[in-house]
């Protein structure tokens, strides 16, 4: 009785996460930046679960290619920058069903990225994870973003350090 409502409900979180995959790829292609698929998201459930055993698969299966190690949570260590010289870019994609992730290996690049030059400095948004809880407090510094960041970070500068 319980097997087929399993059964079910595991197609079609399948399905989901297949449509969820597809979005995200059709956000990505347009770009002309080379991406990756993973198949997993790195949790830590994955981390302590799973992943040992897509490690020991992959190395008993003998797939060595750096790209089938895009899968691990500690990639970047591992590869360095192997997996950008591999496929001839300072910047690509990974994509899971999830989210995805810009990886960048040219430092100019990555301060560009990470300040946000797009004019007024809001072309690249935070994520909302973090800021959802914190918000709870009202609006400061990790929560708001735009002219009213930089009120906020006026305030707290002498506090924070002009540094950071």
């Amino acid at each position: 009785m319980l097997a087929p409502l399993f059964l079910t409900t595991a197609l079609l979180y399948i399905g989901y996460k297949g449509y969820s995959l597809h979005t995200l790829l059709c956000k990505v292609r347009p770009l002309g930046i080379p991406y990756f698929i993973v198949p997993f998201y790195s949790s830590p459930f994955i981390r302590v679960f799973i992943f040992p055993f897509v490690k020991l698969l992959i190395k008993a299966s003998g797939l060595t290619h750096p790209r089938f190690f895009l899968m691990a949570p500690d990639w970047q260590v591992r590869q360095r920058y192997e997996i950008y010289r591999l496929i001839g870019s300072d910047i690509f994609f990974t994509v899971s069903p999830w989210k995805i992730t810009l990886h960048v290996a040219d430092p100019d690049m990555a301060v560009e990225i990470l300040a946000g030059k797009g004019g007024s400095g809001e072309l690249y948004p935070k994520p909302g994870l973090g800021g959802r809880m914190i918000g709870l407090f009202g609006e400061n510094v990790v929560t708001v973003e735009g002219a009213v960041w930089r009120d906020h970070r006026k305030i707290a500068a002498p506090v924070i350090g002009k540094s950071s």
